[in-house]
This record gives structure tokens, C-alpha cells and sequence, in this order.
């Protein structure tokens, strides 16, 4: 069976660059888990430290991917979309925070994501879940994305709309802590205080405020965590739609606790918005597409490359392959010389050894007729005197010869 995090959590749930990160990192200096270190989401220049797990977050992402959108491009869900194949199997997903989170003790859970996610988490989770919700002046969240990430104001708002919207859709019903990113900023310490006495008698958390170290939480909040100056209360409102102000309305008045936290019949999104959303949505989808059509590009460049080195070294060996063919070719045709000259030889020697037994059977034939003759029967006493003449002659002169 899948792990389940042992819990409780605390869920900071917050638009990206809204304070986020400092809200979390107090937490954890108060006493709370953070992430795993190995799985803590390396730091840049615009925030030394997310304090966020990072397996979470590509998980999120994932979950974002599949239902057709991205953190920046946030997709239209559809209707029950918690329980559609897409976002179904909840024990992987429990398992993800349960590995990031392994000590059974209160922790705090951040990842921006979630906003756009409440349903889904909420149906994950069985530890008890609180949410902190952090949110930051619209103008001031959209030049932050302006900013690190390039994004046009028009989208950031668009974003800050979309996500805290969805944040307090996904908390109805749930214990819930709202506060502004500025008022942190301007009253940690009170902010920490009201923060742990809004935790301590909550289930599964009561045990641990005695614990919890209140002043090195304030002490993690630095004023120079800003990255954007703040907007005036008055300044740049009207530059938001009139479904903007009136979120931003909603959230200044749910300043505190909450059990649980009530729904506040939000209505539709600004129009602009959800345009601006599907065009981005649409936008990075070329783009995706685009990043793909390129990596199968060259993919089939490189696998081209390897089929082509393939192919020369085939080449090669079909070229070594014919030289020895042709090699043992020209071995059998020299082997098949020697051998005729051997047979010629040897036939040369047969003729010649026929020859000279047909001569002996002639010349056998003949002296057989001579012996057979009346002239070698006639001749035989003087063939006997001649004989003995020839041996007197060899003789050597004997002493007192007189020759």
C-alpha cells in the first residue's frame, strides 16, 4: 500500500511571488518539517531559498501538464476533473508528499501549485490539512513575474487572478489562515504569534506549541526579501477589472483564522482574463509542440548520422569481405595450377614408363628370336673363340715376357 504522509500539515497556499517562500521558511524556523534536503528545490537569485520540495512541484506540474496547461498557462478544468484519468491515481500523489515529508510531526507543505490543485490534495490527503493563505497586491505579484520571468503585466494579473480565486474556491469548508504578504512583512512578529496560537489547539497539532521557537521564526522574515516595492492601498487599482477588485476586496477582508473557511460565491473570472490565459495556454502549446518537432528533428539528424557511420563501416567490411573472397579466389585458381601440373607431370611420367616397357618387351621379343635362330645356334663356336681371344687380350704381360 502506498504511504500516506504521516502528518499533520500545514498547506501554504499562495500565488507564486507572493511571499510564499518566507511565509513557508518561518514556519519551518518555528519548529515545523521542511522537505527532505535532497529534495529541497535549489535556490536562485531572485529567492536564495524555496523551501519546496521539488519532487512535489514536478509532480504538480505533471498533474498541470495533464490536463492541458502549466504552471503559467493554467488549463480549464473540466467538470469532476479530480476524478478524471488524467489526475486519477491519488496514492501516487500521496506518496510524493508522503517521501518528501517522512517524520510524523506537523509540517509545512508549499508549492504555488496547489492552488490551481485544492480538489485533488484534498481528496489525497488523510492527515490532517490546515491552510495558510498568503496572498500579495496584484500589481505588485505582476511586475515580480515581469521581472524573473519575463511575463507582460496583462498575464501576471491575469495569473494572480486565476490562482488566488481557485485558492479560495479549494478552501471552502477547510481551517484556513488568510493573511497579506505585506502585513507579514510589516508585523512578523505578530503574524508568527497569531500563527502559532491559531495552530496550537487545532487536531494533531496541540502537543507541539510549546515547542515551537517564535523568535527565531521572526528573525527568518527579512524587510529585504521584497523583491517589488509594494503598491499604495489606492495606487494601480485602476488598472485592475472589476472582478479583480472585487477579489482583492474578498481578501483583505478574510484577514485571519477561519473554521472553517466559508464560500464567498465568487463569480465568473474577468473575461480578459481567461483570454489572456487561453492564448498563453495555446501559446505554449505551439511552443511545446514547437520544443518537440525540434527534438524529433534531431533525433532523426543524429539517428540519420549513426545510419550513415553504419552504413560506411557495412561499406568497409563489404569491401574487406570481397578483397579475401577474391584472395582465396586467386589461392584455389594457384592451387588448381599446381594441381594440373602435377597431373601433367604424372602423365608425362606414365607415357614415358609405357614407352620404355614397350622398348623392353621389344627388345626382349628380339634377343628371344635370336636365340631362337639357326644362325645363333651355327655361330656359336666361334663366338666361343672370340671369347677366349678377347680375355687372352686383357691379360696383363707377365715377367720374362717378351713383349
Amino acid at each position: 500500500m502506498t504511504a500516506q504522509p504521516a502528518g499533520p500539515l500545514v498547506v501554504v497556499v499562495g500565488m507564486h511571488r507572493s511571499g510564499t517562500s518566507a511565509v513557508t521558511g518561518a514556519l519551518g524556523a518555528l519548529g515545523l518539517q521542511m522537505p527532505r534536503p535532497r529534495d529541497r528545490m535549489p535556490g536562485g537569485e531572485s529567492n536564495p531559498e524555496h523551501w519546496e520540495s521539488l519532487s512535489l512541484s514536478l509532480h504538480d506540474e505533471g498533474l498541470l501538464h495533464a490536463l492541458g496547461g502549466s504552471w503559467d498557462a493554467p488549463p480549464d478544468r473540466p467538470r469532476h476533473w479530480v476524478h478524471t484519468a488524467q489526475v486519477a491515481g491519488g496514492f501516487r500523489s500521496a506518496g510524493v508528499l508522503a517521501a518528501a515529508y517522512p517524520e510524523p510531526v506537523p509540517s509545512a507543505v508549499k508549492d504555488p501549485r496547489i492552488c490551481l490543485l485544492l480538489p485533488h490534495w484534498r481528496t489525497v490527503l488523510a492527515a490532517p490539512m490546515v491552510a495558510l493563505l498568503v496572498w500579495r497586491a496584484p500589481l505588485d505579484v505582476a511586475r515580480s513575474l515581469l521581472q524573473r520571468d519575463g511575463l507582460p503585466l496583462a498575464s501576471g494579473l491575469a495569473l494572480w487572478e486565476r490562482y488566488n480565486r481557485s485558492a479560495l474556491q479549494g478552501l471552502v469548508g477547510a481551517d484556513a489562515y488568510v493573511t497579506s504578504y505585506e502585513s507579514v512583512l510589516a508585523e512578523p512578529a505578530a503574524s508568527l504569534t497569531a500563527w502559532a496560537d491559531w495552530l496550537g489547539p487545532l487536531d494533531g497539532f496541540d502537543g507541539y506549541r510549546s515547542e515551537w521557537d517564535a523568535d527565531r521564526a521572526v528573525a527568518a522574515i527579512a524587510p529585504e526579501l521584497r523583491h517589488q516595492a509594494t503598491t499604495s492601498d489606492s495606487g494601480g487599482r485602476e488598472l485592475l477589472s472589476a472582478e479583480q477588485q472585487d477579489l482583492l476586496r474578498r481578501l483583505e477582508g478574510l484577514a485571519g483564522p477561519h473554521r472553517p473557511l466559508p464560500d464567498l460565491g465568487l463569480g465568473e473570472e474577468t473575461p480578459w482574463a481567461t483570454a489572456v490565459l487561453a492564448a498563453r495556454r495555446e501559446a505554449t502549446r505551439g511552443a511545446h509542440q514547437a520544443e518537440e518537432d525540434r527534438r524529433r528533428f534531431w533525433a532523426l539528424r543524429e539517428r540519420w548520422g549513426e545510419s550513415r557511420v553504419e552504413l560506411a563501416r557495412a561499406a568497409a567490411d563489404l569491401r574487406t569481405a570481397r578483397d579475401e573472397r577474391d584472395g582465396a579466389h586467386q589461392e584455389r585458381d594457384g592451387a588448381h595450377q599446381e594441381r594440373d601440373g602435377a597431373h601433367q607431370e604424372r602423365d608425362g611420367a606414365l607415357e614415358s614408363l609405357a614407352a620404355t616397357r614397350a622398348a623392353l618387351a621389344d627388345a626382349e621379343d628380339k634377343l628371344s628370336q635370336l636365340y631362337r635362330s639357326s644362325s645363333w645356334r651355327a655361330t656359336k663356336p666361334l663366338r666361343a673363340g672370340l671369347t677366349k681371344v678377347e680375355q687372352w687380350g686383357r691379360r696383363s704381360p707377365g715377367p720374362g715376357s717378351g713383349h
